[in-house]
């Protein structure tokens, strides 16, 4: 028998440590139930908050929309081939479960935003269509957002 083990550092409070109240609030609401995610798909805690920051956002706006939706990965209801706002989710188990489903294979086991990108945009066959195609920079987005996350990943106290 085999028992998977995460090991999850609890987001710290307070704003000694330099941590804007918005990236506080984004950690607080993410870093545990990511990084049981990030466990689950073999790959980190910071490429999962990187792929909600990117996402769904970590702005207060973004936050004050998408956590009453329980959606970190601003997931869209798609109706006939086009968006048609965002999907809301009864928990946040749900919206990981959801997202996992949909592109957890294509990412398992990226350890580096570049695999992790590449997962995502090249999928393999029968994984769906690329990941958000119609943005050609999509990829270094991406990696520039993962720079950020964990720069505030280190101000705010997260591990990962």
């Amino acid at each position: 028998m085999t028992f998977k083990v995460a090991i999850r550092l609890p987001a710290k409070t307070g704003t000694a440590n330099n941590c804007p109240s918005e990236k506080q609030r984004f950690f607080n609401w993410l870093a545990d139930p990511l990084a049981g995610m990030a466990t689950d798909l073999g790959t980190t805690q910071q490429l999962m908050l990187t792929m909600a920051a990117k996402e769904g956002g970590w702005t207060t706006a973004a936050l004050n929309h998408n956590q009453p939706l329980n959606n970190p990965f601003g997931v869209n209801i798609i109706k006939n081939g086009r968006a048609a706002g965002n999907k809301a989710y009864p928990t946040i188990g749900a919206a990981i479960q959801d997202w996992e489903n949909m592109f957890g294979p294509r990412v398992q086991g990226a350890i580096s935003p570049a695999d992790f990108v590449k997962g995502l945009l090249f999928p393999k066959p029968g994984q769906g269509q690329p990941y958000n195609s119609v943005n050609p920079n999509y990829g270094s987005q991406f990696i520039q957002v993962y720079g950020t996350v964990g720069k505030y990943m280190g101000r705010c106290g997260i591990g990962g």
